[in-house]
């Protein structure tokens, strides 16, 4: 496999001695708090759930297994109960992850190992084929996958590794799907390529919780087709694709995705939009503009395509995005005027006073704006408020993560400044809930290169033995220390 030229950050702005709590000192400013960050904090969680069952040795008779419960979540040691204690904690015991012996519920049926309860359980419990059935109905069993490979870690960011294949849903038409394979895991946002596809070309960076982002087999359980990549199609004749896919999906048995993270993906309800309503979105070619916008496609009762408005363009050039219910860069016609924003115009439409308006426009296309109930207006803030800093991918560079302030908010919506040359100010607009924006020490933590502001004064020169104690120094207050949410996260979930 060719090494991908995506994926490696291109070094306009990086500064080896950048350190966040120094550059938080010199602009007076704060760091976004980590919980702002819902998708990150996400990724650090145990899989391991509270509540969730798992069949263990017994502890008085080796030859036999019983069933627990997860109590308590720390780290690597789990509080269980074995099953028939109900509410009593008297027999709650400590259980260490990285000793094994462990499995999920039905592995003892599967592999011909008998269940006995302990004799604590046996004293409170009479009947114990009853109590079976009852712990067993409706279940919800510990992952098999976390059973599988103890050394690879039980937070999610740790179980998706390179080399393991998932399905992606096309960008402009979530019917089709094709197979992809992760060439790098970074803290959760993964640089994936088609499979098919030899060259870096195809290669995109997206959030293990995507939207777009599937287990493989989710096509075949929910009657989606599988097509190779539009932009890729014509390369390779259809029996080829056809040979691909079916190499794919053999590889993917391999290797199989830790489907169960995907778990936190909030369900996507009925839209009520029809093709031709007008609303307003964000640009998605920029990320810059809040443009006029019609409903050009509805592709099932779940997505449909918005087309930013212009009249002097071909329709396949026109800047398009496939959206749902949930989405937060779309809006009812006239919110932009109502918060004090100003709307592009679009192209080949003429204005008077150069401002847009949305009556004569409506005229103009002799469409009608899209009902305001559609739309979901309200997000999660958890604790942005504007000049805090953050790290940030830049929508038009995604393997570039940049330092970045925020600018403003304004419910969904958050606009943030990328911290650069001041002639070179730029300003993208995001969701609050973006999968593209990160907790500062996030990319020190990671291991990936962090953009950082080409306007900061350098350093002074040492001698050798001043860098050797600076360095001390130094190390002592590193990058690791602004991300210690995150560090504290890999290895304490208590």
């Amino acid at each position: 496999m060719e090494i991908s030229t995506k994926g490696t950050p291109v070094q306009d702005g990086l500064d080896p001695d950048f350190i966040w709590q120094e550059y938080l000192e010199e602009t007076k400013s704060v760091a976004a708090p980590p919980i702002a960050f819902t998708h990150v904090e996400y990724s650090l969680e145990s899989s391991f759930k509270v509540g969730m069952k798992l069949e263990i040795l017994n502890s008085e008779d080796k030859n036999y297994y019983w069933l627990a419960t997860v109590v308590m979540i720390c780290g690597e040691l789990l509080s269980l109960r074995y099953a028939g204690y109900g509410d009593d904690r008297s027999a709650d015991f400590w259980f260490d992850i990285k000793s094994g012996g462990f499995y999920p519920v039905g592995w003892c049926a599967a592999n011909n190992k008998k269940l006995r309860p302990p004799k604590g359980v046996l004293e409170k419990q009479q009947d114990i084929d009853s109590l079976l059935h009852e712990v067993l109905n409706n279940v919800e069993s510990i992952p098999a996958s976390l059973t599988e490979d103890l050394d690879a870690g039980f937070m999610p960011i740790d179980q998706i590794k390179c080399g393991m294949k998932v399905e992606i849903a096309e960008e402009l038409n979530p019917q089709n799907v094709w197979i992809a394979t992760i060439l790098q895991n970074i803290g959760g946002r993964l640089l994936l390529r088609y499979d098919g596809c030899k060259d870096s070309s195809s290669d995109m960076w997206l959030f293990y919780l995507s939207d777009r982002l599937y287990p493989v087999g989710y096509a075949q359980e929910n009657n989606l087709q599988y097509s190779a990549p539009e932009a890729f199609k014509e390369v390779l004749s259809d029996e080829e694709w056809k040979m691909i896919l079916k190499q794919s999906l053999q590889e993917a048995a391999v290797l199989p995705f830790p489907s169960h993270v995907l778990e936190p993906k909030l369900p996507l309800e009925k839209h009520g939009f029809k093709k031709g309503m007008k609303l307003e979105a964000v640009n998605p070619k920029n990320c810059t503009d809040i443009c006029p916008a019609t409903i050009s496609r509805v592709v099932n009762d779940y997505y449909f395509l918005v087309t930013i408005d212009a009249h002097q363009c071909e329709e396949h050039k026109k800047s398009m995005i496939c959206c749902h219910s949930n989405s937060h860069t779309i809006f009812p016609v006239k919110w932009a005027e109502e918060n004090g924003l100003d709307l592009k115009v679009p192209k080949g439409y003429e204005v008077t006073n150069s401002k847009f308006s949305w009556d004569p426009y409506l005229k103009f296309c002799n469409a009608n704006p899209a009902p305001s109930e559609l739309f979901a207006m309200s997000s999660m803030n958890m604790g942005f408020e504007t000049g805090m800093k953050l790290e940030a991918a830049d929508p038009l560079s995604p393997d570039n993560i940049r330092v970045a302030t925020v600018e403003r908010i304004l419910d969904p919506l958050m606009w943030i400044r990328f911290d650069s040359e001041e002639s070179d100010v730029r300003i993208v607009i995001t969701s609050i809930n973006s999968f593209d924006i990160y907790p500062v020490g996030w990319c020190a933590t990671n291991g990936y290169l962090l953009q950082t502001p080409c306007f900061r004064k350098t350093k002074p020169k040492y001698t050798l033995n001043e860098l050797s104690e600076e360095g001390k120094t130094k190390s002592s207050q590193s990058d690791a220390g602004t991300a210690s949410h995150i560090e504290v996260a890999r290895t304490l979930s208590c």
